[in-house]
């Protein structure tokens, strides 16, 4: 139950702000810059980020994971939205934003430019929205990625992004979910000049739908899970039979996703 307002926050070799299991908090209008981390946020719930300037930082600038429940599909309330977040990555090559592991962010309204690696990097999220950011100048060190980057799982369904607007992205693509990262939907999405617009490569149940390309090289659909065994046995089927997906709340859960 605090709210930070107007501070400014710099010249650290730690993160700037870091919310370790609280609630109900609110950082806006802030400007956090030459830390490693702009922010880091881990468990806790009912948390705002809002309208901040975070920038020249070491590593990331924000830094979500732990947040919510994904067992139980409980959402963690987590708001990122109308932050300008750029020039990231300085020591250590990564993205504006990572978030893993997590269930109910909100991201929206944000301005996020020249990064090393990607725009967004997330992995075992569910029931998550990208809505409404404009991202461009990524990619500057690192291209096997995208403005928003998902890896891996089985289990990362019921993920939304819709009207964000990606442009001049140099080597990387738009919408990447990679090595088998399953059940996004993406539609409304403006996507310039980046090198694949839309890019599924080895997993189940992503769409995209009514989606605007310009000056891209094409969109790309992959079957590397063959190649690479992404099969019953492995960690994918572990991951996701760890969730319990045939009892409640998955078995429902699965169901209305199915429609």
């Amino acid at each position: 139950n605090v709210q930070f307002e107007s501070f400014s926050i710099e010249g650290s070799l730690d993160h700037g702000v870091v919310l370790n299991n609280c609630s109900n908090v609110k950082i806006a209008g802030c400007t956090i810059k030459n830390v490693y981390n702009g922010m880091k946020i881990s468990k806790g719930k009912n948390i705002t980020i809002q309208s901040n300037d975070i920038y020249e930082t070491g590593c990331l600038g924000i830094r979500i994971e732990n947040v919510g429940d994904r067992a139980k599909l409980i959402d963690g309330n987590i708001i990122i939205d109308n932050n300008h977040i750029h020039h990231v990555g300085r020591v250590q090559f990564t993205s504006f934003m990572s978030i893993a592991t997590a269930v109910g962010v909100t991201v929206s309204h944000n301005l996020m430019h020249d990064s090393p690696m990607a725009g967004v990097g997330h992995g075992r999220l569910n029931n998550c929205l990208f809505e409404y950011n404009e991202i461009h100048n990524i990619a500057l060190k690192e291209s096997d990625t995208g403005t928003f980057y998902g890896y891996h799982n089985w289990s990362t369904y019921g993920n939304v992004y819709r009207y964000n607007f990606t442009h001049h992205t140099n080597r990387a693509n738009g919408f990447y979910c990679d090595d088998g990262n399953s059940g996004n939907i993406h539609y409304n999405n403006i996507v310039h000049d980046s090198i694949t617009a839309l890019k599924f490569g080895g997993g189940h149940d992503n769409i995209g739908r009514n989606n605007l390309f310009i000056k891209n090289r094409n969109q790309h659909i992959d079957d590397r899970g063959v190649s690479r065994n992404y099969r019953l046995g492995t960690k994918y089927e572990t991951e996701l039979r760890a969730l319990k997906p045939f009892e409640e709340p998955w078995a429902s859960y699965g169901k209305k996703l199915q429609k």
